[in-house]
């Protein structure tokens, strides 16, 4: 995924050969791209009769940048951020507060966000003093466990349980064999 964003000149290219009436197909290959890549370009930036290059360019720089300086709509949305806030500290996961957050607030786009914008939110714009405030709430849950674990801890819980209770019915005291059932 080195190169999973147009540059500039294949912008431009993409640009000349909309105007010049070729498929997004067409368009893929002669980027040596993926017809996805090709489209959701076009998607984000006008679709195909207003697709211009330099604003596409432009835009999609603004996308990445704001990414990497961690802007984040819950940080710019109090009751959003209220609402994540009270979740978490609830012990609720990410993925959990988000869904949560469409169902409970169908008609407010606003109060909707996705899972990964919560660890954003959590990670990179509260500087890691939520973070750490949050690492007592998260332990205190239980641990996860591998599925090979689990079975060996359930195996080894069932054998105890059965010499526990079973053992003690069927051995009984020494004495000559044929009078042992």
């Amino acid at each position: 995924m080195a190169n999973a964003h147009l540059n500039l000149e294949e912008r431009i290219e993409l640009e000349a050969a909309l105007r010049a009436g070729d498929t997004q197909a067409i368009i893929a290959i002669r980027l040596a791209r993926s017809a996805g890549t090709i489209s959701r370009e076009l998607a984000l930036n006008g679709g195909p009769g207003s697709y211009r290059a330099t604003e596409a360019h432009h835009a999609a720089q603004g996308r990445r940048g704001a990414a990497r300086r961690g802007d984040c709509a819950i940080d710019e949305h109090p009751p959003l951020r209220a609402e994540v806030y009270e979740r978490l500290h609830r012990g609720w996961w990410p993925e959990e507060i988000a869904g949560s957050l469409k169902r409970d607030h169908p008609d407010l786009p606003l109060m909707h966000t996705s899972h990964e914008s919560i660890y954003r939110y959590v990670y990179i714009v509260a500087r890691g003093e939520l973070q750490r405030e949050l690492a007592s709430f998260r332990w205190s849950r239980s641990t996860w466990i591998p599925q090979s674990d689990w079975r060996e801890r359930t195996q080894r819980t069932q054998r105890q349980i059965f010499f526990r209770i079973r053992l003690p019915q069927c051995v009984h005291p020494a004495g000559e064999i044929s009078e042992r059932p």
